[in-house]
């Protein structure tokens, strides 16, 4: 996204302040973000007209994304949210032993994903040794399926302000949502249980690390390949955790002779790219919106994100920006 400096909402133009509906956000190509959303919208008005599939599906992130960054207890005390992982380091389930071994991986890796002169391969070669480490490490907790609930239930999570209003608002419209993540589908699940109270959504399909569990209900391992913060843009993942009959004939998505259209959401540089995962199927995707959650240092990153993300919605903001585009799109 090429274009001016950044600039808050309230410095923005009328057709993006209106479209977005917030005062937490930065939109650094105003005249790109608006052009995408009118060219989506008239696809979807064409489709609507012809009585066809409505050409549009979101993909979104889960840690941090479609949550919070920071969890409030009781008090209004603020403190660093669980990621999926997160939920299973903090629980009564597994050892102290556990717990120390992960925080060693977490400062060995982080920097190493984090630095921008490392090359791609050796970082991506890094992240899969990481994942795969962690989860011969969890396997040997002898984690119970049963426990997922509990894990749920006091997991540090909160979902972004307006998620549940969000995930109704896509089922009612039939807009297919992807959750792309690289944590664990079965502790996501949970967390749809305990903290919405909701299974998932019809139109929602999880693409995320399933675990595997023995005749006993025992954690033993998780499906390959593995989905770390480094691969979500590619095919074999999305092929390997989605139902065939989605990837190869696009059912419950829209007509896949027809290109359609993407609002993506995340929070890193890297889930910028998720949509790419999509080029080689027959849900191949057309314009791309995307919205990052830069919860801190908004002013600082601004210029890098810019460059990936259409729009940035900063202060742990919620996800009602997100409806409001979509909104915008179906003019509903």
């Amino acid at each position: 996204m090429a274009g001016a400096s950044g600039t808050s909402i309230g410095c923005c133009c009328a057709k993006v302040s209106s479209l977005l509906g917030c005062d937490r956000v930065m939109v650094l190509d105003e005249e790109c973000l608006v052009t995408k959303v009118a060219t989506i919208a008239a696809a979807v008005a064409a489709a609507k007209s012809a009585t066809t599939t409505v050409p549009l599906v979101v993909i979104a992130d889960f840690d941090r994304t479609l949550t919070a960054k920071y969890y409030y207890d009781n008090n209004g005390k603020r403190q660093a949210g669980s990621s999926t992982f997160g939920a299973i380091e903090n629980c009564s389930y597994v050892s102290e032993d556990y717990r120390t071994q992960c925080r060693k991986m977490l400062e060995h890796y982080i920097p190493i994903e984090l630095d921008p002169h490392i090359p791609i391969d050796e970082k991506t070669a890094a992240m899969k040794k990481w994942w795969a480490d962690a989860y011969a490490l969890l396997a040997a907790q002898g984690l119970r399926k049963e426990y997922l609930s509990s894990i749920g239930t006091t997991a540090l999570v909160q979902f972004r302000e307006g998620c549940l209003e969000f995930f109704k608002f896509l089922e009612e419209q039939n807009i297919p949502l992807f959750i792309f993540s690289a944590g664990v589908t079965d502790v996501i699940e949970a967390l749809l249980r305990a903290k919405l109270g909701i299974e998932l959504p019809r139109n929602a399909h999880i693409i995320s690390n399933k675990a595997i569990w023995n005749d006993e209900g025992v954690l033993v391992g998780f499906q390959d390949p593995v989905i770390h913060s480094l691969n979500k843009n590619c095919f074999r993942v999305l092929e390997s955790h989605l139902p065939p009959e989605l990837v190869s004939t696009g059912v419950a998505c829209p007509n896949p002779t027809t290109p359609f259209h993407t609002l993506l959401l995340g929070d890193t540089l890297g889930d910028a790219c998720m949509s790419q995962c999509l080029a080689t199927t027959s849900l191949s995707t057309s314009v791309v919106v995307r919205l990052c959650f830069l919860s801190d240092d908004a002013e600082q990153h601004a210029k890098q994100y810019g460059a990936a993300f259409d729009v940035l919605v900063t202060g742990d903001g919620p996800i009602t920006v997100a409806m409001n585009i979509v909104k915008h799109i179906l003019k509903v």
